[in-house]
C-alpha cells in the first residue's frame, strides 16, 4: 500500500493579498490543493477509481488556476501593472507545469518522484508565487498610482 508524506498547504495569513478577489480565489486554491495533498498522503493501492479521483482534483485545479491568473491578469492590465509581462510568463510556466504533472501522473502513476514534483513545483511554486509576486500586484492595483499620471506628464 503507498502512503507519502508531501507537506500540507494551509491558508494563513502570510498569503493575504488585500485584494478581496484575489485573497478569495487563492483561499479556494489553498483549500482543493489540501484537498489534493490529503488524496495523494492517504494510504492507498492506487486503483483505478483512487487515481480518477486525483486526476479530477488535478483537472479542477488547472481550470480553476486559468480562471484565477485572467483574473489577475485582467487586474494588471486595468492597473497597468508594470511587470505584467514577466508575471504573464511565470503564470505559463506554473500551468506548464500543472499539465506536465497531470500527463506524468496518467502515464506512470503516482510515485516518489512525481510525489516531489508535485511538491515543489506545484505547492510550493503557487505559495511562493502568491505570497511575492500576487502581493505586489494587488498592492500596486490599490494604490491607484497607474492610474493618477504624474503631474510633470500633463
Amino acid at each position: 500500500m503507498a502512503r507519502w508524506n508531501i507537506p500540507e498547504c494551509q491558508w494563513s495569513d502570510e498569503l493575504l493579498t488585500h485584494n478581496e478577489s484575489i485573497d478569495a480565489q487563492h483561499r479556494e486554491l489553498v483549500k482543493r490543493m489540501g484537498q489534493c495533498i490529503a488524496s495523494l498522503n492517504a494510504p492507498h493501492e492506487f486503483s483505478f477509481e483512487e487515481e480518477l479521483e486525483i486526476l479530477d482534483l488535478v483537472v479542477f485545479l488547472l481550470d480553476y488556476v486559468i480562471a484565477h491568473f485572467s483574473h489577475e491578469e485582467r487586474i494588471m492590465i486595468e492597473s497597468d501593472f508594470p511587470d505584467f509581462l514577466s508575471h504573464r510568463i511565470a503564470h505559463s510556466y506554473y500551468i506548464t507545469r500543472l499539465v506536465e504533472f497531470k500527463n506524468r501522473f496518467k502515464q506512470e502513476g503516482f510515485n516518489e518522484g512525481l510525489a516531489e514534483v508535485f511538491h515543489r513545483e506545484i505547492v510550493e511554486w503557487l505559495v511562493n508565487h502568491i505570497k511575492y509576486d500576487d502581493r505586489r500586484i494587488a498592492s500596486w492595483s490599490q494604490s491607484g498610482v497607474a492610474h493618477k499620471p504624474s503631474p510633470r506628464h500633463l
